[in-house]
C-alpha cells in the first residue's frame, strides 16, 4: 500500500491500483461520468474480479514509441519475423505479451526508431515544447486523497524539474494537426479530463500552483510529424467541473457500494443543430428541385 506524495512505479503496480483503497485515476474518471458507474466498476482492477483488459494489439506501436522516447513503460521484445502468419511469429508474439513486453516485428521496431530519431529533433526546435522532456524524470506517479476521503492517481509522462509545463506525449494513426487532433481527437479521447485530473493532483500535493499539460502528438506515418495541443480556458474551467463530479460520485458510489449503469427510463431526443442545419439546407435545395420539376 502507498501513501500520497510522487512515486516511481512501474505500469502493472501502477494499473494494479496499490493505494489503500480503491482509488480513481483519469481512465476510470472518465468512463464514470462519459458512461456509467457499472462501466468504471468493470474496468477497475480493485473492484471487479475480472477486470477489462486495459492494452490492446493496437496500440503496440504507440506503446513502443513511447518507451523508446521517455525509457519508461513496458519493455519491447523484438520478434525476428517479416509478419504474424507463422506459428513461430505467433508464439514468439505470445510470449512477449505473456511477460508483459511489446512484441514488435523487426521492420516495425526498426521504424518505429527511426521515428524517434525524426520526433526529437522537432521537439528541441518547438518554439514552445523545446524545453519537453529535457529536464526531469519519466513517469512519475501522483497519489493523493481529496476532501471527501478518497483516493487519487495519475501517472505522469514527465515530472520536470522545475517551472510550470508538464508535457505529455500521445502518438496517432492520423493527423496531429490542430484541425484533426486538436477540433476532435483531443476531446473524444477526453484529453481535457486527464488535464484537469493531472493539475488537480499536482495542486493538492502542493507541487505547483498553477500548472498545465503541453500534449505533444506524434504521427505514427512517414514523415512522422508532431503538433502541440493545450486545453484552452473555458474548456479547462469545464473539465474543472466534470472532474468534481467525478470525484463526488466515486466517494457515494464506494460508499454505498452501488454502481448504477445507464438510467432505467427512455431518453427523448432532439435533433443535434448541426443535423437541423443540414436538413435545412437539404430541404431548400429539394423544393428548388420540385420546382424545376414541374
Amino acid at each position: 500500500m502507498i501513501t500520497p506524495g510522487i512515486h516511481d512505479l512501474d505500469e502493472a503496480t501502477y494499473h494494479g491500483d496499490p493505494c489503500p483503497e480503491p482509488s480513481l485515476s483519469s481512465s476510470i474518471g472518465k468512463v464514470l461520468i462519459g458512461r456509467s458507474p457499472r462501466h468504471a466498476w468493470c474496468k477497475h482492477p480493485r473492484l471487479n474480479p475480472q477486470p477489462t483488459p486495459t492494452g490492446e494489439p493496437k496500440f503496440d506501436l504507440g506503446s513502443a514509441f513511447h518507451r523508446l522516447m521517455l525509457g519508461k513503460g513496458a519493455d519491447i521484445a523484438e520478434v525476428p519475423y517479416g509478419d504474424w502468419r507463422t506459428n513461430a511469429a505467433k508464439e514468439a508474439r505470445d510470449a512477449a505479451r505473456a511477460e508483459g513486453r511489446i512484441p514488435m516485428l523487426t521492420y516495425q521496431l526498426a521504424e518505429t526508431m527511426a521515428m524517434v530519431e525524426t520526433v526529437w529533433p522537432q521537439i528541441r526546435a518547438h518554439r514552445d515544447a523545446n524545453k519537453a522532456f529535457a529536464a526531469g524524470l519519466a513517469e512519475r506517479t501522483l497519489v493523493w486523497r481529496e476532501d471527501n476521503g478518497i483516493w487519487c492517481r495519475a501517472m505522469l509522462d514527465w515530472m520536470p524539474e522545475s517551472g510550470t509545463l508538464y508535457p505529455d506525449l500521445k502518438s496517432t494513426e492520423g493527423s496531429a494537426s490542430p484541425d484533426s487532433w486538436g477540433r476532435r481527437t483531443m476531446f473524444d479521447i477526453g484529453c481535457d479530463f486527464q488535464d484537469a485530473f493531472y493539475r488537480r493532483g499536482l495542486r493538492k500535493l502542493g507541487i505547483c500552483d498553477e500548472p498545465f499539460l503541453l500534449f505533444v502528438v506524434a504521427e505514427l506515418d512517414h514523415p512522422y510529424m508532431i503538433a502541440t495541443h493545450r486545453v484552452a480556458p473555458a474548456s479547462a474551467a469545464m473539465a474543472d467541473r466534470k472532474v468534481e463530479a467525478a470525484v463526488q460520485l466515486w466517494g457515494k458510489c464506494l460508499e454505498r457500494n452501488r454502481w448504477p449503469g445507464y438510467q432505467a427510463e427512455t431518453a427523448w431526443h432532439d435533433v443535434p443543430p448541426w443535423k437541423e442545419s443540414e436538413w435545412l439546407e437539404r430541404e431548400g435545395m429539394i423544393d428548388r428541385m420540385i420546382e424545376g420539376a414541374a
